[in-house]
């Protein structure tokens, strides 16, 4: 067994050196390249006795020089994993030389050699597999970096910071970087190889005029304009929004095939391909928009990140939370801003809210970890950006920029930590948020309770909020919720201007003033806070807000509370021996909704999404999968047929569109299209087969082609298996188009789907050495397939079991990505309860595995 000690926050010290200039030397060779680095370090007491211990892992070491004079061996020791100069001075030059092997790094942390590319992976203790260094965020140096590398094979050499000098000497291709900003190692970036360069430049505010570069594979230039539009986007809006600039005169984006990730380094980002690579023909409405999402994301990481960083890894959410958050501003901004909120909550009950619910539940600043890989969670970037858009609720928009405007200035250059950007809040603000800050440390969600009381005598309604705090680790007790409200009559008209409410104690009662007629409470307008909503309304009144409510997610989520109680309750009645049916209120409402749904066709395609799992299940102590899901497809069949003429007349209608159109109302109508398709299928008819087929052969985008064929997955027919051997015929030679075509198909739904996905695996286009199409694959299956993972013959656990082993066996991969639904063992029935358990206490039992996989497991089975 591989064990890894526990890292407590509690047991923090400052590093006891400075390091405030780090100097590279880089031969950069695939099978060995070899690592000179001087570092001017200075100890932070002057007389303190503690040795200069600096990390490392699997560095061959070469030599060792203090202030230009080799090291006596009894002056320090050196290992594979660690340098320790004895009797260190206060301040002195160190010089290091080590090898290491980029091709023999299937781990890819470091640098690792991939696709004809060397580059790194530094986030968040990679550094130390490239040399001796104290690798740890709160050491901020300055970088200068040399690179040399065969010309032929390597042409363009790219590091952090801004070009001083490049050019080829005898072959070898030079190139000297100097970043003139101090940054935290796990920033630190090479690129090398030949790429394709697609170039623009940007004029900031003060005139300044910065140089932008793509590279990707030769060939792909073309297909990297959008990315760089989208760059462009993402720094006016950070100068329109925060009033910052971008500080280097370059700025560099490299785009990887066959990677998955993104990275913020200092001025030179990594993505895979799919993050980058955008066309009409092969990239869908979602793709561009995660595209132009990510991009912002880790350029908004230069202030938020780079500049001011975390002084610790308990301080993830610090730089993750808060640059999640800018990034969905930015989007709200871009896109329909209603619609791109309400696919936060979706994503956020979809992923967070069973991390909250299950063993892997943490707060947003824990006190404890022992594997960093694992701590990349959900809660830290989502439930992180969420405690922050509270804070933001209760200030105000203007007042969150500027204090974030304040916090950069304050740390310039510095690593520090949330309770830093909770003080300034509270200074800046006039704010008491000592109940507040108990958001970073309570582990999962508060359940928000909502109960009215109207006098028609006095023209006032009452209405009473209370909280129940979850059952898990943190402080307990109330917390601060900003709720904000508005009250509506039963014609649909707002009676009431919104209001914010807070609630800081277990209940509170808010009253309404001239109240004309008992409303219907309007509750968390814009999803204000992350919690879960007890609201006791009638069928009735939950319709007219889904029809009436000018506030886009009260209006989706009341189609969604009137679903899951129809499907909840059919569930309940087969059950009991019964043939449940859905409500003529909620298929009467979804009519409605076609009726209207061309005015706003985007809202009205998530008002269609008929809900899932694991939403279906929240709150409940068991899933009921099996009952659920056969309550579920009735719902969609009872749809098809009471709608089936308004649905195929609609498709029809918004066929044709321009695949180049990305406005928010043609990305809204092929969204609407293909929810008519999706209902259209629950009738299970040959003409609704038919029209997917026609969609995915003849549609004019990707959007609707790819949709389509990922709705006919779940089909029990043979047209099903032809669509996608013509799909993959027709996109073979489109590495980006087939990892989708592998996502499709892992999350097909059809009868005995679990034996022809095992079987994919064998495909020849599968290479689990494609870390991109593993994730498309597995990661589609295992984290996203609510049914098919769960086939009752266990294939699926032990399918996960035996690629959980490989990939550990391999050095790669991140666990806990591939774990959410095995976590949630115990909430299963029989016989899925013992098979989800026996397959975790297989993966105990095996020996030698990582401590990165044993921490997974132990956790999901404690």
């Amino acid at each position: 067994m591989n064990a890894s000690a526990v890292v407590r926050l509690a047991d923090y010290h400052p590093y006891p050196f400075h390091v405030p200039d780090l100097m590279l030397d880089i031969a950069l060779d695939p099978k060995e390249t070899r690592v000179r680095s001087v570092l001017r370090i200075e100890r932070r007491e002057a007389g303190g006795g503690e040795p200069l211990t600096l990390d490392g892992q699997d560095l061959e070491f070469v030599s060792a020089w203090l202030d230009g004079v080799p090291l006596d061996p009894s002056r320090f020791e050196a290992t594979p994993d660690r340098f320790v100069l004895h009797a260190a001075p206060d301040a002195f030059t160190l010089e290091l030389e080590v090898l290491i092997r980029p091709d023999q790094n299937p781990g890819k942390k470091g640098l690792f050699w991939h696709a004809g590319v060397l580059a790194t992976q530094c986030e968040a203790e990679g550094f130390r597999q490239i040399t001796y260094f104290p690798d740890r965020p709160d050491v901020m140096t300055r970088y200068q970096v040399r690179l040399e590398a065969d010309a032929e094979r390597f042409p363009v050499l790219l590091s952090n910071g801004d070009l001083v000098e490049e050019g080829v000497k005898g072959g070898r291709a030079f190139a000297l970087w100097k970043d003139p900003y101090p940054k935290p190692s796990y920033i630190f970036a090479v690129m090398a190889g030949e790429f394709g360069i697609a170039r623009d430049s940007w004029k900031t505010p003060s005139g300044r005029e910065i140089k932008i570069a793509i590279h990707a594979r030769p060939g792909e230039e073309g297909r990297c304009r959008f990315a760089l539009e989208a760059l462009k986007s993402a720094l006016a809006w950070e100068e329109r929004t925060f009033g910052l600039e971008y500080d280097l005169d370059l700025y560099n984006i490299v785009a990887l095939d066959d990677y998955s990730g993104a990275q913020e380094n200092k001025g030179l980002n990594l993505f895979g391909a799919e993050g980058v690579i955008a066309d009409p023909a092969i990239t869908t409405d979602e793709e561009f928009s995660l595209i132009q999402r990510i991009i912002g994301h880790e350029y908004f990481h230069n202030w938020t990140g780079n500049r001011v960083t975390c002084r610790d890894w308990f301080q993830l959410s610090l730089k993750e939370g808060l640059t999640r958050l800018r990034d969905q501003l930015f989007m709200e901004d871009v896109l329909e801003p209603g619609a791109f909120r309400i696919e936060q909550v979706k994503a956020l009950r979809r992923n967070q809210f069973p991390e909250d619910d299950g063993p892997a539940a943490h707060p947003v600043q824990p006190d404890s970890f022992s594997e960093i890989e694992n701590f990349y969670t959900n809660t830290i970037y989502e439930k992180g950006a969420e405690v922050l858009r509270m804070l933001r609720s209760l200030v105000g928009p203007e007042a969150f920029a500027a204090t974030i405007r304040e916090y950069l200035a304050t740390f310039d250059g510095q690593a520090v930590t949330m309770e830093d950007l909770f003080d300034l809040f509270a200074r800046r603000n006039g704010l008491d948020l000592g109940l507040f800050r108990k958001w970073l440390k309570q582990a999962g969600r508060p359940t928000l309770t909502a109960r009215g009381a109207y006098d028609a005598a006095a023209r006032r309604y009452t209405l009473t909020l209370s909280q129940t705090a979850p059952d898990k680790p943190g402080p307990g007790g109330p917390l601060h919720i900003p709720v904000k409200a508005a009250l509506f009559a039963r014609d649909g008209k707002r009676l009431c201007e919104p209001r914010l409410l807070e609630l800081k104690a277990e209940a509170r009662s808010f009253v309404f003033e001239d109240v004309a007629e008992a409303p219907i409470p309007s509750i968390l307008r814009e999803f204000t806070a992350l919690v879960s909503l007890d609201l006791d309304l009638a069928d009735a009144d939950l319709a007219v807000l889904a029809l009436r409510d000018d506030d886009p997610f009260v209006a989706w989520n009341s189609v969604q509370d009137l679903m899951i109680r129809a499907i909840r309750a059919m569930s309940r009645e087969e059950l009991a021996g019964r043939s449940g049916e859905p409500p003529e209120a909620v298929l009467d409402l979804v009519a409605r909704l076609l009726e209207q749904a061309e005015s706003a066709p985007m809202l009205t395609a998530l008002k269609l999404a008929l809900p899932d799992e694991p939403v279906l299940s929240e709150g409940l102590e068991e899933i009921s999968l099996d009952g659920h899901m056969r309550a579920r497809a009735r719902l969609r069949q009872r749809l098809a047929e009471r709608c089936g003429a308004r649905l195929f007349a609609l498709h029809e209608a918004l066929g044709g569109l321009d695949p180049q159109d990305r406005s928010a109302q043609a990305i809204g109508r092929r969204s609407l299209r293909c929810a008519c398709l999706d209902l259209m299928l629950g009738a299970g008819g040959d003409a609704a087969v038919r029209a997917a087929l026609d969609q995915i052969e003849h549609g004019p985008s990707m959007t609707e082609r790819f949709e389509a064929l990922s709705l006919i997955a779940h089909v029990d027919s043979p047209a099903r298996r032809v669509a996608f051997e013509s799909f993959y015929q027709r996109y073979k030679d489109q590495p980006l188009v087939i990892d989708k075509w592998f996502k499709a198909y892992a999350l097909s739904r059809a009868p005995d789907a679990i034996d022809e996905i095992m079987a994919l695996e064998a495909h020849p286009a599968f290479d689990i050495r494609n870390t991109a199409r593993v994730v498309a694959f597995y990661g589609s299956l295992f984290r996203q397939n609510r049914v098919t993972f769960h086939d009752p013959s266990g294939k699926g656990y032990r399918f996960l079991g035996d690629r959980l082993l490989m990939m550990d066996q391999m050095g790669g991969g991140r666990p806990s990505y591939f774990t959410p639904q095995l976590d949630q063992w115990r909430r299963h029935l029989e016989p899925r309860r013992g098979l989800m358990k026996a397959e975790l206490e297989r993966l105990a039992a095996t020996p030698g595995i990582t401590a990165r996989l044993r921490e997974v497991v132990e956790r999901a089975l404690v």
